[in-house]
């Protein structure tokens, strides 16, 4: 899913070269780093979901942290999104900490089928 055609850019440039082009999904699942994006469109509420994952040998370099930044940036600026969604599980201790460093607050829990219990964080945009 895209909300624009042109590559999505850090809300910071000077602090990180990071942007997010959109591709197609064999090459998302080739590519080294890792990804980052939307998981729809905006539901009728105005809610999207981000998700982002990073190679385990990339981790720990602000990778995720610029993307999420970048995300949230997006999201601010499309009209038809009020709020932004992030499920992750209890034992996850990185993704976490990355999401408590933006305004996210958690809203309840839910069972994912690949995941199992993830709890659902959101924020206001």
């Amino acid at each position: 899913m895209t909300m624009t055609g042109t590559p999505w850019c850090h809300p910071q440039p000077t602090e990180s070269r990071l942007h997010l082009d959109v591709v197609p999904s064999t090459v998302i699942h080739a590519l080294a780093a890792g990804a980052a994006g939307f998981h729809s469109a905006p539901d009728e509420t105005g809610m999207v979901e981000i998700g982002y994952r990073v190679d385990p040998a990339m981790r720990r370099q602000g990778w995720a942290l610029r993307s999420v930044e970048t995300l949230l940036a997006v999201a601010r600026r499309h009209e038809d999104v009020h709020t932004v969604r992030a499920t992750i599980s209890p034992t996850n201790a990185p993704s976490l900490g990355l999401i408590g460093r933006f305004a996210f607050g958690a809203v309840g829990e839910q069972w994912d089928d690949e995941d199992g219990l993830e709890i659902i964080y959101e924020m206001e945009v």
